[in-house]
């Protein structure tokens, strides 16, 4: 009979708990110390099982002969796993990419030939099963980089690191990359010109269908694009300060094609030339094409011509205006209140004819009085304090009173600006109330002789607007404001339309402006400012089109 007996080690260090099994039926544990032993053993050969968790387990044959006393130390392979990270993402293109790896262990204890590379899909999570590189067997730890080609442009990808030892596979971290798109390429786009906020449909290839990701301009200015398709987007030509031909271009990521053709962005406000002279308080009228302006406290009349863009100043006044005059036009007669006389003016032969005098009572302060002309008809009231509505009669050169302003504005509810207009059989009032812009706006039926209220002007203007008809529609605007962001002026222009009683808000003004008068010739409003932001004076004429808004 014989013995065995050794210690148990891994690495040099002794290990307990090993269960060691020898034959078939004689079986032990190492102890702390890693010792194990096996008595009274038939001489023999015998095939012994070394096992523990974590460990690589050994099986080999032993021999043990009549009294031997066998001394056999076992070395374990502890098990560890391989580690490998994914490392950065580099040279992104839209077809290929190269990614980084960085294997910090090799492992031990699985049996087979080590692969290593990286696996990559669009889905999450890929593994070998999906596409990969085999870079062969590493020779150490380390970086190591894989070319990955054949990639679909702005796509999504998933990719990770992975080492193979057998058939036992191990993955790094995930990574996510997208492929860079195409070049976008612009084919066509309609339509070629129109106002701010035309949609614009823009035809080509290689757009993304996410519409952040799509940039789109008129020239610098930046598009609102609202759909986007791989070969249509949809975009609003943007917000411009004048009219301009600009290119529109396209730019996904850092790619951009440009139109050859350009845009023709409609404005519908020009700068004009600048005025000969400029006046508060100042009245306006048209004929034969010409704008005629009477200033306050003036012997002379401007006449614009807006075709010449020209300006005659030597038009002599049969008075002085006074503070305030009121202009008015009826088919092709024109009149003016001026500081004492009420007179016709012949444009044709620049002579003023003295008519029946004004036979109401006007307010000190003309400010607070308005004037239009309907019907052959022309009317002067006051809206503040007293009420009083005249209306005088080209042909029989008298004056009649009409019913009283119904607006009852007084010291407790003053009225800080007012502007006029008249459209279809209609003449209305708007009235501001406080530097806030608290407005209102009256209808005057003439036929009916009443008074009614409508709804007023969204304007946050209180005074010095601009005022004028095209193509039976009114244009309002622009003013003071008690707004500090603005300047205290404003650059909002709205168009009246009296059927439905509602405001349509149209194209700002490129600056901001207080007007002192203005008028409309051949289908275009010209308007006459004196202050922009914070009273800083203004010399130049702006012309408003509004088919180009």
């Amino acid at each position: 009979m014989g013995s065995v007996h050794g210690v148990i080690l891994s690495n040099g260090i002794k290990v307990y708990g090993v269960s060691i099994i020898l034959g078939a039926t004689d079986q032990t544990t190492s102890d702390s110390q890693g010792y194990y032993s096996f008595n009274n053993i038939k001489a023999k050969t015998y095939q012994i099982k070394i096992s523990k968790a974590g460990y690589v387990p050994i099986l080999k044959n032993i021999t043990i002969r009549g009294e031997d006393n066998l001394v056999k130390d076992f070395e374990i392979i502890k098990i560890a796993a391989p580690v490998v990270y994914t490392g950065s993402i580099l040279n992104v293109t839209q077809t290929s990419v190269n990614v980084k790896g960085n294997i910090t262990s090799l492992g031990s204890g699985y049996p087979g030939i080590v692969e290593y590379g990286h696996c990559w899909s669009t889905t999450a999570m890929p593994t070998i099963n999906n596409s990969k590189t085999e870079l062969g067997t590493p020779n150490s730890i380390g970086e190591y980089q894989s070319s990955i080609a054949g990639l679909e442009g702005n796509t999504q990808y998933y990719v990770r690191a992975y080492i193979k030892i057998g058939t036992v596979v191990f993955y790094g971290n995930e990574f996510e990359f997208n492929t860079k798109a195409y070049p976008p390429k612009i084919i066509n786009f309609n339509p070629k010109f129109g106002p701010i906020g035309t949609r614009v449909e823009i035809t080509g290839n290689h757009f993304s269908t996410t519409i952040s990701e799509n940039t789109v301009k008129f020239g610098d200015f930046t598009a609102e694009i609202e759909s986007a398709t791989e070969n249509v987007l949809v975009v609003k030509v943007p917000y411009v300060y004048m009219a301009q031909k600009l290119n529109i271009t396209v730019t996904i990521e850092d790619s951009t094609d440009a139109t050859n053709d350009f845009f023709d962005i409609w404005f519908p406000w020009l700068q004009k030339s600048n005025q000969s002279s400029k006046t508060f308080d100042a009245a306006s009228f048209v004929m034969d094409g010409f704008g005629f302006v009477i200033g306050s406290n003036s012997l002379y009349m401007l006449k614009y011509n807006p075709i010449y863009d020209s300006w005659e100043n030597n038009l002599s006044l049969p008075e002085n205006s006074g503070k305030k005059p009121f202009a008015f036009n009826s088919g092709s007669k024109v009149f003016a209140l001026l500081e004492t006389s009420f007179w016709e003016y012949n444009t044709l032969t620049n002579i003023w004819t003295k008519r029946k005098n004004f036979t109401g009572s006007l307010q000190t302060d003309r400010r607070y009085n308005f004037n239009f002309s309907l019907n052959g008809k022309l009317y002067i009231g006051n809206c503040y304090k007293t009420y009083e509505l005249w209306e005088y009669d080209i042909v029989t050169d008298l004056w009649k009173r009409k019913a009283d302003f119904i607006g009852n504005f007084d010291n407790n509810n003053p009225v800080w600006g007012n502007y006029t207009f008249a459209l279809g059989q209609k003449c209305f009032l708007g009235i501001s109330q406080t530097a806030f812009g608290i407005n209102t706006l009256w209808e005057y039926n003439s036929t009916q002789d009443t008074w009614i209220s409508r709804t007023p002007i969204p304007s946050n203007a209180y005074n010095l607007y601009a005022s004028f008809i095209i193509n039976d529609e009114a244009y309002v605007g622009l003013g003071q404001n008690f707004e500090w962001g603005d300047g205290y002026v404003s650059n909002t222009l709205w168009k009246y339309k009296h059927v439905t009683d509602e405001w349509i808000k149209l194209q700002n003004s490129p600056i901001n402006m207080s007007v002192y008068t203005s008028f409309s010739v051949n289908n275009k409003g010209y308007v006459l400012p004196i202050y922009t932001k914070f009273n800083t004076k203004l010399n130049n004429v702006w012309e408003f089109d509004p088919y180009r808004n």
